[in-house]
């Protein structure tokens, strides 16, 4: 989300570019998104979820730094953040579902859970705008940079060294074992 709300500012104001560009970012962006996250539980049930989550949010990492390299060149140009944007955004898509649920599967009370998720997310989102905001003047540098420190933590957090095989234990699939919408024990038909 910090790269979103400062694509508009860094597209406009530092690369030149209009709305135009924005608006075409947000919608091949937001399909490629929609489209990795209906794919994410078909692919974490083949790799895994942890390996999925892992895999999502490393490739986001790696369009946060090509943005951040990309910024450093000669030239940059509002038309490539469009597309430098892409493996961002298809990394969280196929982090997002799948990570969400593990997350509410580790959680004994799926409200306080999901309340934990998404006050977490908007709390980073909150402080990567702030920071963001503040660096403005430096144009998608800050953007690029930012972006790549928070997903750098998030890999952090996620275990980069499951990616390099040191599971201990098998890999988590999501299954339907607890229903997020079940209150009770469950009734069996007569």
């Amino acid at each position: 989300m910090t790269f979103v709300f400062g694509a508009l500012s860094v597209m406009v104001g530092s690369l030149g570019g209009s709305v135009a560009h924005f608006v075409l970012m947000q919608v091949i962006n937001v399909a490629a998104f929609i489209v990795a996250s209906n794919l994410s539980p078909k692919i974490a049930v083949r790799v895994g979820a942890d390996r999925i989550v892992i895999i999502g949010t490393t490739m986001a990492l790696i369009g946060a730094v090509a943005a951040t390299g990309y910024a450093l060149t000669d030239r940059p140009v509002a038309l490539a953040l469009v597309f430098l944007f892409t493996p961002i955004n298809v990394g969280l898509g196929l982090r997002g579902p799948t990570g969400f649920h593990l997350a509410l599967e580790a959680s004994d009370d799926f409200a306080r859970g999901a309340a934990v998720i998404l006050f977490s997310a908007m709390a980073m989102t909150a402080v990567g705008n702030a920071v963001v905001a503040a660096l403005l003047d430096w144009g998608l540098l800050a953007l690029g940079a930012t972006t790549a420190v928070l997903l750098m933590g998030a890999c952090v957090l996620t275990g980069w060294s499951k990616a390099a095989g040191d599971f201990d234990g098998e890999l988590t699939t999501p299954t339907p074992s607890r229903s997020p919408t079940a209150s009770g024990p469950s009734r069996s038909a007569p």
